[in-house]
């Protein structure tokens, strides 16, 4: 009998240790397999992250380029906005100036 209980115990020994490596097998692919997804995600996350870096980069150009014209344009209106005053004046004297030569040619 002894032989039997030692048998069962060997048997149930290389089950159990069956078991343990089927397991243990199981869990490193399973984690295998999750830090190949993590990678793959994060992979996904730089590409993306690069494509919006890249249209970012040329949304900062353009709006550059627009501040660079609207500046032009200002530096065009003040150059008019000084320039007016000078034009008024000689619009003035230029007023006074017929103003006297109907008075003559009335006269």
């Amino acid at each position: 009998m002894s032989e039997v209980v030692l048998a069962s115990i060997i048997s149930g020994g290389l089950a159990l240790l069956g078991v343990i490596i089927t397991v243990l097998t199981t869990q490193r692919k399973a984690s295998q397999k999750v830090n190949q997804e993590i990678t793959k995600v994060i992979n996904e996350i730089k590409s993306s992250s690069e494509k919006s870096d890249a249209k970012l980069d040329k949304e900062v150009a353009l709006l550059r380029a627009e501040v660079d014209e609207l500046m032009r344009e200002v530096r065009v209106h003040n150059n008019f906005a000084q320039r007016m005053p000078v034009v008024e004046s000689q619009i003035k004297t230029i007023n006074e100036e017929l103003k006297e030569i109907k008075k003559e040619v009335r006269q």
